[in-house]
């Protein structure tokens, strides 16, 4: 049960940080969002959270979300920075949310520790 529990929330917080990554996106400037500017966003996002799945190294997730936004984008770095910036901030804050959505929902407290922020 735990794992269909995080497999939904992965999925949710999947789906909630392509949607913050394609917002700073298009707030930054000159990339409009049309099909291709949002299949971007979402492997951007894929690989962050698979690499802040893996023990000891996950922190290496904020330099590949800087590195897939500076190359799929063509932005510099600190355009880069102030978007990904931006994205934690807010994922973070969608983390807290969710997280407390499935404590109260009562699925247990295992779910919020497999809420990734990123």
């Amino acid at each position: 049960m735990e794992k269909l529990i995080f497999l939904v929330v992965f999925t949710i917080q999947f789906a909630l940080s392509s949607g913050v990554l394609a917002g700073a996106i298009l707030l930054a400037g000159d990339e409009a969002l049309h099909k291709e500017s949002i299949l971007k966003c979402l492997g951007i996002t894929l690989t962050a959270m698979l690499v802040g799945l893996l023990p000891f190294i996950g922190w290496l997730a904020i330099f590949v979300c800087l590195a897939g936004i500076m190359v799929a984008f063509e932005k510099e770095f600190f355009e880069a920075i102030i978007i990904a910036i931006a994205c934690i901030v807010m994922n973070i804050f969608l983390g807290f949310v969710l997280g407390a959505v499935v404590v109260a929902f009562g699925l247990g407290a295992a779910a919020v520790s497999s809420v990734i922020v990123l």
